[in-house]
């Protein structure tokens, strides 16, 4: 397989890409500067600040839109690289589902709360322009006919479990929806040369969610409420583990991951916690850790499919950075600086 000369080509021009990503330095400049159209001008040398000196962006909702057409139209392009082997091009379909999961998502708390739903504008059901439509769904019958429409047979078969759009029902529905996204991309990875190294991460990935539910849920004192949402294939946390940390008190719970690479996590979320008492505190250490947990798994990966899904997380990670400042800059908010996580 790798013998496929293309590996060698996408692998040299998703690194080139790569070097033209928005850096840490980039960030600390924009945050400096006095105005969004200043920051921006700070990053003209990136591909998402060329892109982005061509927008119209009067408020942040403009520059969210950007921000996301940026990321279909880039994907897009990836898509139709002809030096990007079968096996990347396959794994970066795959990867982009997971918007397709977040959209289906809103619509179901769409029609729970009968009212229109808002939309990532990226992934299938966006590319085949059904995202209006999506949106305005009124039941159920309707969403599963959208996403059997757009080929995602897995998820329309998930919907179809439910009768009813109540609070437990949506809830349920969305812990099998993700289920489903996340054994999909076990199983793609299951038929990659190296994808024992993909399964590892995304086991990491699923520990991660689980122990971020686990966290905010006994934190609010719900945590009665949680295992049936837990994400099963894990890869350190089991079913047993994860029911006993909910048994647990918030500072007791880093103690019982001691001695793994979870232990850290669960520190950094306690003491951050007990200053702000926000469970925005627990996600912001959660996503940090599974940054730079993925990044020492995947980004030493070269000629290989691993790049490209490493290089999809980057690129998010990128959007997410950006939206953190342009919020920061617009409505004169402080601390940004510390939610900021990637390259240096």
């Amino acid at each position: 397989m790798l013998a496929d000369p293309r590996y060698a080509f996408a692998t040299a021009y998703l690194k080139a890409e790569e070097s033209r990503v928005v850096t840490s330095e980039h960030l600390e400049q924009m945050l400096r500067a006095s105005n969004l159209p200043e920051a921006l001008d700070l990053i003209q040398d990136t591909d998402i600040g060329s892109y982005l000196r061509q927008q119209t962006i009067n408020e942040f909702d403009d520059f969210d839109v950007s921000l996301w057409g940026y990321l279909q139209g880039h994907a897009e392009h990836l898509g139709g690289l002809r030096i990007l082997p079968d096996e990347m091009r396959s794994m970066l379909k795959k990867h982009l589902v997971k918007y397709d999961v977040l959209n289906i998502k809103a619509a179901l708390q769409g029609i729970a709360a009968q009212k229109k739903a808002r939309m990532v504008p990226v992934g299938v059901i966006c590319s085949r322009g059904l995202l209006d439509e999506l949106s305005n769904v009124e039941e159920i019958e309707s969403l599963i006919e959208i996403v059997r429409r757009c080929g995602l047979e897995r998820y329309a078969d998930v919907l179809s479990l439910a009768e009813t759009v109540d609070v437990k029902s949506r809830l349920t529905l969305e812990s099998r929806l993700d289920g489903a996204y996340y054994q999909d991309m076990l199983a793609a990875a299951g038929d990659l040369r190296e994808g024992h190294v993909l399964s590892s991460a995304l086991g990491f990935i699923i520990d991660l969610l689980n122990l971020q539910m686990v966290l905010r849920s006994v934190a609010r004192g719900a945590s009665h409420e949680v295992m049936e949402y837990i994400l099963s294939a894990g890869y350190m946390l089991s079913a047993e583990i994860i029911s006993e940390l909910l048994s647990l008190k918030l500072p007791d719970i880093p103690g019982r991951l001691e001695d793994t690479f979870y232990y850290q996590v669960g520190q950094e979320v306690v003491v951050n916690y007990e200053k702000t008492h926000s469970l925005t505190a627990i996600e912001e250490v959660i996503e940090k850790h599974k940054f730079e947990l993925l990044r020492d798994i995947l980004m030493p990966r070269v000629m290989s499919s691993l790049l490209i899904v490493w290089y999809l997380i980057l690129k998010e990670m990128e959007l997410r950075n950006l939206r953190l400042v342009a919020k920061s800059l617009l409505d004169n908010l402080e601390g940004a600086k510390s939610l900021l996580v990637g390259p240096s």
